[in-house]
């Protein structure tokens, strides 16, 4: 990770990962915590929050423009992390119950990259943005902070809501578990070890991963997107 003294936001330094260290942080999350599943299939996200940050998991009345909250303590441990009541309503709704674990992820991935960011200091700004409370410690994700769909988020880029959706995947489709579901469908090259989807098998590898992790196929779309881009150079042994 690196920081930067930050231009514009709620924040005075911006946060920098590697998507691959990202992915590696979650990873290691999971398995410190012992929520790792030894073979391809569903993360129990809500238990591994709980058990990992050790902080309470609730369901809150929250307003319909607001999907998740993380709360910090001043010294940047995790004090909470909240969903809103509305996504637990439909509990047997397979898309319902799959967009409350991703929302539980995206608040995991706060907790896992952006406490350090909510450290009482000096330097921290006086205002806060749209989804930023720096005053109570909080950052309250809205529908349009997610990326689940594939469609492209509209308003000024946030760093930290990009970052929360990477951990989507990272939590979700622990990247080690994606290649060993997708196994079947890769192909490899026989010099570099590089492993390729082919393009006519990225829709039913989508739909593949949505069934083994629990996840709807839009973000397992995305996952592969991130794994696997679909690029005509993957052709080029």
């Amino acid at each position: 990770m690196r920081q930067y003294p930050a231009k514009d936001g709620p924040f005075p330094v911006r946060l920098h990962f590697e998507p691959q260290e990202m992915d590696d942080m979650c990873l290691q999350a999971l398995r410190d915590s012992k929520f790792l599943p030894s073979a391809p299939g569903p993360v129990r996200i809500d238990a591994f929050l709980e058990k990992h940050f050790g902080c309470p998991i609730d369901y809150d009345d929250f307003p319909p423009e607001i999907l998740g909250c993380t709360e910090f303590t001043a010294n940047g441990r995790v004090q909470r992390i909240a969903v809103a009541r509305a996504l637990a309503d439909n509990p047997k709704d397979e898309v319902a119950r799959r967009r409350l674990n991703a929302t539980f992820a995206h608040e995991g991935g706060h907790a896992l990259f952006h406490a350090s960011l909510f450290i009482t200091s000096g330097e921290q700004r006086s205002f806060a943005s749209e989804n930023v409370d720096l005053e109570k410690r909080r950052i309250l994700c809205r529908p349009a902070d997610f990326k689940v769909s594939g469609a492209t988020v509209r308003g000024p880029y946030r760093w930290w809501e990009y970052q929360a959706n990477r951990a989507i995947g990272g939590f979700l489709m622990p990247q080690r578990l994606v290649f060993a579901a997708l196994e079947p469908l890769l192909q490899v090259s026989p010099i570099t070890q590089t492993p390729r989807l082919p393009r006519d098998d990225r829709e039913k590898a989508a739909r593949l991963l949505a069934e083994v992790f629990d996840v709807n196929p839009a973000a397992a779309r995305i996952r592969l997107a991130g794994l696997l881009p679909e690029d005509d150079e993957q052709g080029m042994f």
